[in-house]
């Protein structure tokens, strides 16, 4: 397994070379980090690269006067998909909101070095009918069957917190050029796990730690906190990140929480709330958190009962 990854030191050192570097040159430096928008209405978008474009229409790009508009589309480009907006977006009177992005651990899976040459691969770029997709092995392959009986192998070749990159490989009736993104999601976390550990170098407590970061980066906190105690029980030296532990049951707590707090909150959805507040482990919480998910308990039952009432008031 290849990893891109950057020790800390390495990366405050990056960081401040970019910050520094954004100041006397914004352009150049957004244009070579990935960054994370914060639009007027409080939505964040990325980390993602940024192009600045004139228009968003093929036809128009293809044609040769149209490079002569102002530049006032932003295309953000996370890997997984394309997000467009207007400037005025991110723009606070001369300044735009952004912040840089810290570089993100990617893991690179052997499948990279199979994968169908694109110059001399037949070239998917559409479907007649939907294929059938098998599942992933633990190498991170699956084959596609056509309706024509024609089989093409798929491989994961690259995997970073926002995106796993499955591409087209050799195969015994022929080399299909085929370069796709999914999201983590879209792969059954047990089927991402035995991919992960499959090509995790066994003898580096590296490489593990870098599957802790991916996750923790994904926002996926309890799949961080197992993988990490797996590391420290392969490698005793590892103990000294025992801290992290309690960390990330903290996190994952929070995350419960505010998907409670959305759930009875936006969409009125009290009875989901509950069941929400009720799975919470309460050894894993801080007292602050254990007080806020009994007062939340207290205001959605209340809720719930007011909620009762009118309906009863209504069918009378």
């Amino acid at each position: 397994m290849r990893t891109r990854s950057i020790p800390l030191a390495a990366k405050l050192i990056t960081a401040a070379i970019a910050f520094s570097s954004s100041i006397a040159n914004p352009a150049s430096s957004i244009a070579q980090n990935r960054v994370y928008f914060t639009l007027n209405n409080g939505i964040t978008i990325g980390p993602a690269l940024r192009s600045d474009i004139d228009t968003i229409k093929k036809e128009a790009a293809m044609n040769s006067s149209a490079g002569a508009g102002a530049k006032v589309i932003v295309e953000a480009d996370d890997d997984l998909r394309r997000v467009y907006f207007h400037r005025i977006q991110i723009t606070d009177g001369n300044n735009e909101r952004w912040t840089i992005a810290r570089p993100q651990v990617k893991i690179e899976l052997p499948n990279k070095d199979r994968a169908a040459d694109t110059r001399r691969s037949q070239p998917i770029t559409a479907f007649a009918e939907s294929p059938q997709p098998f599942e992933f092995s633990d190498l991170g392959r699956r084959y596609y069957r056509f309706s024509d009986g024609k089989i093409a192998v798929q491989g994961i070749t690259e995997i970073a917190p926002s995106y796993v990159r499955v591409e087209g490989l050799q195969g015994a009736e022929g080399d299909f050029a085929w370069d796709m993104r999914l999201s983590l999601n879209a792969i059954p976390p047990e089927t991402l796990r035995a991919i992960l550990l499959r090509n995790a170098d066994p003898t580096k407590a590296r490489s593990y730690l870098d599957i802790v970061e991916l996750y923790e980066t994904a926002k996926r906190y309890t799949e961080a906190r197992e993988m990490l105690v797996y590391a420290m029980q392969k490698f005793p030296e590892l103990e000294s990140n025992r801290s992290s532990l309690k960390r990330y049951d903290q996190l994952a707590a929070d995350q419960l929480f505010t998907i409670a707090d959305i759930a009875k909150r936006k969409a009125g959805q009290h009875a989901f709330a509950k069941r929400v507040l009720d799975s919470f482990d309460y050894d894993l919480l801080s007292l602050e958190t254990k007080l806020k998910v009994e007062r939340q308990k207290e205001l959605a039952a209340e809720e719930k009962s007011e909620l009762d009432t009118v309906m009863q008031w209504i069918r009378e």
